[in-house]
């Protein structure tokens, strides 16, 4: 059937013109199906139109055509390129299987980027996910993969502390930012959840969902969301841990600086396995701290000692075991475990092992060992400029992470050395959430 042909079929019964121009542009070179959709389109501008008693013009027709479900409808019901057989007049001896074809149209909406300057262009990103039969799985309101809106809400920012959102005005600043490891305060504002999701539909509490995408996460945090029954200004938000950073070190019970707070101090005594993460160095042979044992492979849960052997001169050790090592020659005081000395430029010799003796330095975790009664670095920065970690805060339960951060393009941001900041808690910028109803 020509494109002629299909028009004057489909526009007889309301368009008697001979002459139409929007006919001359579609009779070029568009499929049946387009053709045939866009003229069911024209058709249901001219009702709605002949309804309301003005012209609605083609955008708020296309707007509604969709709104209003007879994209999917036409999706749905449309069929072409369907072959029941491909056999022809046999040629020569062969005796070819008979084939059908059918030619599916599958729609699929594209999530172009949330970040938009001029809202009215995209008004809904819609992902259509079927499970079974299209129409059921439509009326279920409960299915998970049906169809969703996901949106975004141009200009607002997102605070995120624990397991509870809360909406920012677009000019709310940071503070402190997220690449510190304090725990941000909920600013006093007039944002309502409510007023924002009835925007979008009918919000399902415990089903509709919140995803989140951090800039130093490969992958997106998804929860599902119950407005906060207490204050509306915030969500519950229950975050499936699956979408979470797992911890790579033990838990740290506080974050500290040393040179302001120590043992009996502004912090509790020495207590077994207590750990702090370091904000600034801690001086040597501090009265509260005492001597500080280093680290060997970088992360340990307990002291740990090296073969005398591997000492290097002019280096502060601490006896483990004498062994057969004569520790008076290489500078002890005494062949006695526990005896500090500086090695001299004697080859060490025999089977002695020694435990480092350093200055624990800013982003080191430290731990106390009551075995020996000193505090070591269980975690030695230094030793993994390029590997990220995660450790959990007990105190404030929040998550931080160590990295080096990456240059971004075009100068926004050079690089830096690794450091460490929370994880995934805090503020979220425009663009950077997606609202899944």
């Amino acid at each position: 059937m020509t494109h002629r042909k299909v028009l004057d079929d489909i526009c007889e019964d309301y368009c008697t013109a001979d002459y139409c121009i929007l006919k001359e542009v579609l009779g070029t070179n568009m499929s049946d199906r387009n053709l045939i959709q866009m003229k069911c389109i024209e058709k249901y501008k001219y009702e709605i139109s002949n309804f309301e008693k003005h012209d609605v013009g083609w955008d708020t027709a296309f707007q509604r055509w969709a709104e209003d479900g007879h994209a999917k409808t036409f999706a749905e019901v449309y069929q072409d390129g369907l072959t029941f057989s491909s056999r022809s007049i046999p040629q020569g001896t062969g005796n070819p299987i008979d084939v059908m074809s059918w030619k599916f149209y599958i729609p699929i909406w594209l999530t172009t980027s949330a970040k938009l300057k001029k809202y009215g262009v995209i008004h809904k990103i819609i992902t259509s996910i079927y499970e079974g039969s299209t129409l059921l799985d439509m009326q279920d309101d409960d299915l998970l993969l049906g169809t969703r809106q996901k949106i975004s809400p141009y200009g607002y920012k997102l605070l995120l502390i624990g397991n509870s959102l809360q909406l920012l005005p677009q000019k709310e600043p940071f503070n402190p930012p997220n690449s510190s490891l304090e725990k941000p305060v909920n600013p006093d504002t007039d944002l309502y959840w409510t007023s924002i999701l009835n925007m979008y539909g009918a919000y399902k509490p415990g089903l509709s969902q919140i995803w989140l995408e951090n800039p130093y996460m490969e992958n997106e945090i998804v929860g599902t969301i119950v407005v906060d029954p207490l204050d509306e200004r915030y969500l519950i938000f229950n975050i499936d841990p699956d979408t979470l950073p797992t911890n790579t070190l033990e838990p740290v019970d506080s974050v500290i600086n040393p040179q302001l707070t120590g043992p009996n101090s502004g912090l509790p005594g020495p207590t077994p396995n207590k750990r702090y993460l370091l904000v600034e160095d801690i001086s040597p042979d501090t009265s509260s701290w005492g001597l500080i044992l280093g680290s060997v492979s970088g992360i340990s849960e307990n002291p740990e000692t090296m073969p005398i052997t591997s000492g290097v001169p002019g280096e502060r050790y601490m006896i483990a075991t004498t062994g057969t090592t004569n520790f008076t020659s290489l500078g002890a005081g005494a062949n006695t475990p526990g005896t500090i000395f500086i090695l001299n430029n004697v080859q060490p010799d025999g089977t002695g092992t020694v435990y480092k003796v350093e200055n624990a330095e800013a982003n080191d975790i430290i731990q106390y060992n009551s075995d020996i009664g000193v505090w070591f670095i269980a975690f030695d920065s230094s030793e993994y400029p390029d590997t990220v970690q995660y450790v959990l805060n007990l105190t404030t339960q929040i998550q931080y992470r160590w990295a080096p951060t990456p240059e971004e393009p075009g100068n926004v941001q050079p690089a830096q050395d690794a450091q460490w900041m929370k994880s995934y808690e805090g503020y979220y910028n425009e663009g950077d959430y997606s609202i899944v109803i």
